[in-house]
């Protein structure tokens, strides 16, 4: 999927490109990982926006480990031209002009994992983290380790 323009300045088309870039290659991942392609992504509906505003769910499937439910919080970054990027950003703070203040996702998410992903320079695949436990992450002892290519 080529993205040779930026999104920065503009939310929803930012989320679109997001949603395509779920929608074409994060369902390899969700359907290798899954108990027999058990996974919804959690979206338009008065239940998905709790979800996702207060407790950071953006996918739930079925662990074929463990057959289990895995809730889990996704981030997917789009490729910035001229250099890779590959930093995590952990929001903690989502807002914070006077009056208006508020904790970003890492103070309520309650997500099993965090699922990151880097958009590759050729614009047509992702690095994906998959990391476990929050509380770790809010600990500040991690490290990072691609587990899936897409």
């Amino acid at each position: 999927m080529n993205t040779a323009f930026q999104f920065s300045d503009n939310w929803k088309d930012a989320n679109e490109w997001a949603i395509a870039m779920r929608d074409t290659y994060l369902v390899q991942f969700y359907g290798k990982y899954s108990l027999n392609g058990r996974y919804v992504f959690i979206e338009k509906s008065a239940c998905s926006d709790i979800l996702q505003k207060r407790l950071a769910i953006d996918t739930i499937y079925t662990s074929a480990k463990t057959g289990g439910s895995i809730c889990v919080e996704e981030k997917i970054v789009q490729w910035p031209g001229r250099y890779p990027y590959d930093d995590f950003f952990l929001e903690t703070k989502s807002c914070t002009v006077k009056g208006h203040e508020s904790l970003g996702w890492m103070h309520y998410a309650k997500a099993d994992y965090l699922l990151y992903a880097f958009e590759r320079e050729d614009l047509s695949s992702l690095d994906v983290y998959f990391i476990k436990h929050l509380t770790i992450l809010r600990a500040g002892r991690c490290r990072f380790e691609m587990l899936y290519e897409v």
